[in-house]
């Protein structure tokens, strides 16, 4: 991996292909539960639970022994909130967070190393999403169908470990609408749109496409799916992750070619793309664009103030003085 202007990978490789954000077993286990919350109002959850409470006082069970158990839940839930509010006991939400300056980067298709040159290959991006216009939500007819087929896709993404397929990774989102209704969109990223394709003519995409198809249109109108791609080419992209755990492009891995096949030693591998980028070209927006920053500080009357305590630095004073000047020159 070239190192000459400090671009350095923060993961070494592995030999087994890292899974998609979303695609976790302990993720997946709890899916269905997921769904399940979010099918349902959180009025409805709340009558939900008056009935529940209703069920119980049916038995004869003392009122304040169903009260002790409520008042037990909510007071260690707050007392938990408290005691990582004010730093007295570590806080697990922030477990894998890297706590600096990162960037996703892609190396050569061929060799694997990264470039000195940031942004130095292109990316295709596809979005591939469905939404449920539904009381029943994720429960409402072919709905389950749908998700399934969805779901295999993604782990057919994630299980091809022994060549690449030009799929770097991608990332689960689901939202509900004013109406209430659920919304699910897969962020992937790829080498290309060539390689996008190749997915779209799969058999796992075809089989939920041909599914799809197959359903007459009056039963289905309550579903609807829907996929947007697009391709930036390189040095039109940057990306910057601030105390976050790995995400979106971060969260992706390249396939890097061994040579065992031709009789060499090294295993093929996969590289975690996320790079430190606290200092170099990877600190500024401009140097992961490969520009000039002295001319967007001029050209926009504007430098970034200097970091405060606490954070790494790459000379970010020094350029603020430079833009001064900069703007200086030019008003």
């Amino acid at each position: 991996m070239g190192a000459t202007r400090g671009l350095k990978a923060l993961f070494p490789p592995t030999t087994k292909k890292p899974k998609s954000q979303g695609q976790e077993p302990a993720l997946l286990a709890t899916l269905d539960l997921h769904l399940l919350r979010s099918s349902m109002s959180l009025t409805s959850w709340l009558c939900v639970g008056a009935a529940v409470q209703a069920a119980i006082s049916l038995f004869r069970i003392p009122f304040y022994l169903s009260l002790v158990l409520i008042l037990g839940v909510l007071g260690y839930r707050t007392g938990h909130a408290l005691l990582i509010t004010f730093k007295l006991i570590p806080n697990p939400y922030l477990e894998d967070a890297i706590f600096n300056y990162t960037s996703a980067q892609i190396p050569n298709k061929e060799t694997g190393d990264f470039s000195d040159t940031p942004a130095a290959e292109p990316v295709g991006i596809l979005h591939l999403g469905a939404k449920i216009n539904h009381p029943l939500g994720a429960f409402s007819p072919h709905a389950q169908p749908l998700i399934k087929y969805a779901e295999t896709m993604y782990k057919v993404l994630d299980s091809d470990a022994k060549k690449s397929n030009g799929y770097l990774g991608g990332q689960s989102f689901d939202t509900v609408d004013k109406n209430g209704c659920m919304e699910f969109t897969f962020i992937s990223y790829w080498r290309n749109i060539e390689a996008i394709h190749d997915f779209a003519y799969s058999s796992a995409h075809r089989k939920g496409w041909e599914w799809w198809n197959s359903v007459p249109k009056e039963e289905i109108k309550h579903l609807g799916i829907n996929h947007e791609i697009f391709e930036a080419p390189a040095g039109q992209w940057e990306t910057i992750y601030i105390n976050h755990q790995p995400t979106l492009m971060g969260a992706t891995a390249s396939y890097r070619p061994g040579d065992k096949s031709i009789g060499g030693t090294v295993e093929n591998s996969w590289q975690s793309n996320i790079m430190d980028a606290s200092r170099g070209p990877l600190r500024t927006s401009a140097g992961r664009l490969s520009r000039n920053r002295e001319e967007l500080a001029g050209r926009y009357s504007y430098v970034p103030k200097p970091l405060s305590k606490g954070w790494d630095g790459d000379g970010r004073d020094t350029l603020a003085a430079q833009g001064e000047k900069v703007i200086s020159a030019v008003a």
